[in-house]
């Protein structure tokens, strides 16, 4: 009875590697009851009164029971031409011989089988027919009729296991499916998790820039005005006063340069943060109405030096306005993604890196030169500088000297001529003196009147010379002292002329050497930063990856594209970065730009898999409707 029951499970082809071990003992049970009925059978000591019929039709029941499939149902009409073929190998062996011994275990056999190729109503049908059969035979064989409500049961139970099992199976596999589509809901789930939080991140990152923009908008149209109009008033008055004031004038338009140059630092810095290239390219894909845009671009693109980001953004941009504008395409797919680069593009770029390299040393050296020759041009124009400022100085004791000498012999001029006007006067009193004594002994007795007129005459006269010589001593004294006095402030002013021009000299000099100097090192410093990027980059050059980008669209397409066309100039832009850039079309067919630049990124990941088309995917893949 155990080998009966045993076929209760599914029969298949039992070496499948699919198989389970379940599916394997129940095809092993199955065999074992097949073998069951045959095996005593040869056994027996009346094998020789056993038909050959129905040792044949035992054989074909065992290889439609191997051929049949599994657990899983296939109705296909092969699977119940089989079937029927063994059905009717069973029946057949009951009516030959053994309806009454064990022949009716190929009626189990046949009913367990029915429940994969046919539905559990027909195994039922199946079933009840199979025993009515039985009942049959059992009753022209004029043999008990118990066993075939023995093996009714047993057919019943074995469509009924089948049934159970079918629907478990069923069961499991809704399960799987339900659980591989949770699977994939929930891996979308998170794929669209990331992406939202990274174009939240964009959305903040752009806010952020918008209002860098506006702030710095605000300050350079508003306060950068205002202080600008300061400093002009501020050089207004500064040319109206002079004193104490012109210093404060003065103080106030450098705290006004300070204040202006703070801004525009601010300003600079504001504006200093720009938006992504990826964000550029998926904003322009926006702002156009048509044609939708579906977007793949590595990050790797926003890593990349910004004359490479820039080469591609434009022509990503110059291909979507030409698709929008002369194309008539519906829609574009826009890939960027890093691609391993070959070893004779590294020796390229390792090339092209020593050779930016030794073009940077060189212009080092030309800077350091160029730096000498401003520090000995300096030199020289504070030397004459210098000397200009001396001969000025000696200038001035000159012209001072003269000054004194010129006023020494001006005041020694007017003294002598001073003492020669007293000593005429003296010798013309004593001679009109000595007349008038002669006049007085030659005519005493003629005019006493005379006399006395002669002598009041006489010294009148003497009164009146002797006061216009001290008038004219005064008067040459007066004009000695002031050409003494516009000679010194004529010789000060010259001096603080000549300092103030000196002072003016030395500091334009000193400010320009300052300068030059300044500028020298910054330049110096400058191509050694640059130096030691291209070191930088000449030592990272095989972990260099190229970028390549490729934009198709769905539109009328063209024919060549004519050397004025944008395109052509977004060629020699990439050229120039030593990459390439070609195109493909042809009318009605769309068109597609493609193109690569090597050594624009960091190995900083493996590169993606395939060298082909690849749908979006990922964080960074989205569509855009135009």
């Amino acid at each position: 009875m155990s080998s009966v029951s045993s076929v209760s499970s599914a029969p298949a082809g039992a070496f499948t590697k699919d198989r389970d071990l379940v599916e394997l003992g129940s095809t092993l049970g199955g065999i074992v009851a097949w073998a069951g009925v045959v095996v005593p059978t040869a056994l027996n000591y009346r094998r020789n009164a056993v038909p050959a019929v129905w040792w044949a039709l035992a054989v074909v029941i065992l290889v439609c029971f191997i051929v049949l499939p599994g657990t899983r149902r296939r109705p296909r009409v092969s699977d119940r031409i089989v079937l029927a073929v063994m059905i009717a190998a069973g029946l057949g062996a009951c009516a030959v011989w053994g309806g009454d011994v064990a022949t009716p275990v190929f009626l189990v056999l046949n009913s367990g089988v029915a429940g994969f190729v046919i539905s559990t109503r027909g195994s039922m049908f199946l079933v009840a027919g199979q025993t009515a059969y039985l009942f049959l035979i059992l009753t022209l064989q004029n043999t008990t009729v118990v066993w075939a409500l023995l093996y009714g049961a047993l057919m019943f139970f074995a469509a009924l296991m089948v049934h159970v099992v079918m629907r478990e199976k069923g069961a499991v596999e809704a399960a799987a499916a339900v659980a591989a589509e949770l699977e994939s809901a929930n891996s979308r789930l998170v794929a669209t998790n990331a992406a939202l939080l990274q174009a939240q991140s964009r959305l903040s990152e752009a806010s952020r820039v918008e209002e860098r923009l506006r702030i710095s908008r605000d300050l350079h149209d508003g306060l950068g005005s205002q202080l600008t109009a300061l400093t002009l008033h501020l050089d207004l008055i500064a040319r109206s006063v002079d004193g104490p004031a012109a210093e404060y004038v003065a103080q106030a338009k450098a705290l006004a340069a300070l204040v202006i140059g703070d801004i525009r630092s601010v300003v600079s810095q504001l504006r200093g943060s720009q938006v992504s290239p990826r964000d550029q390219i998926a904003r322009f894909a926006r702002s156009l109405p048509r044609p939708s845009t579906s977007l793949d671009i590595t990050e790797a693109l926003d890593e990349a030096p910004a004359p490479v980001a820039e080469a591609i953004m434009r022509v990503v941009q110059e291909a979507l306005t030409n698709a929008a504008r002369h194309g008539g395409a519906t829609h574009v797919k826009v890939v960027v993604r890093e691609d391993p680069e070959d070893p004779a593009e590294r020796a390229a770029a390792e090339r092209a890196a020593a050779e930016r390299a030794a073009a940077e040393r060189a212009a080092a050296e030309r800077a350091a030169a160029e730096r000498a020759a401003a520090d000995r041009a300096a030199a020289e124009s504070a030397a004459a500088d210098r000397a200009a400022a001396d001969r000025a100085a000696a200038d001035r004791a000159a012209a001072e000297r003269a000054a004194a000498e010129r006023a020494a012999a001006e005041r020694a001029a007017a003294e002598r001529g001073a003492n020669d006007g007293a000593a005429a006067n003296r010798a013309a009193a004593e001679r009109a003196a000595a007349e008038r004594a002669a006049a007085e002994r030659a005519a005493a007795e003629r005019a006493a009147a005379e006399r006395a007129a002669a002598e009041r005459a006489a010294a009148e006269r003497a009164a009146a010379e002797r006061a216009a010589a001290d008038r004219a001593a005064a008067e040459r004294a007066a004009a000695d002292r002031a050409a003494a006095e516009r000679a010194a402030a004529d010789t000060a002013a010259a001096g603080a002329a000549a300092d103030r021009a000196a002072d003016r000299a030395a500091d334009r000099a000193a400010d320009r050497a300052a300068d030059r100097a300044a500028a020298a090192e910054d330049r110096t410093a400058a191509v050694e930063d640059r130096t030691a990027a291209a070191e930088d980059r000449a030592e990272a050059a095989e972990d260099r990856r190229a970028l390549f980008f490729e934009i198709t669209d769905d539109g009328v397409g063209a024919g060549d594209v004519a050397p004025g066309n944008g395109l052509s100039g977004m060629r020699e832009r990439v050229t120039a970065l030593g990459g390439s850039l070609r195109w493909e079309s042809s009318p009605g067919h769309g068109f597609r730009v493609i193109g690569r630049i090597p050594g624009a990124v960091t190995a900083s990941r493996p590169p993606p898999a395939g060298s082909g088309e690849r749908e979006p995917e990922g964080p960074v893949a989205h569509a855009i409707a135009g």
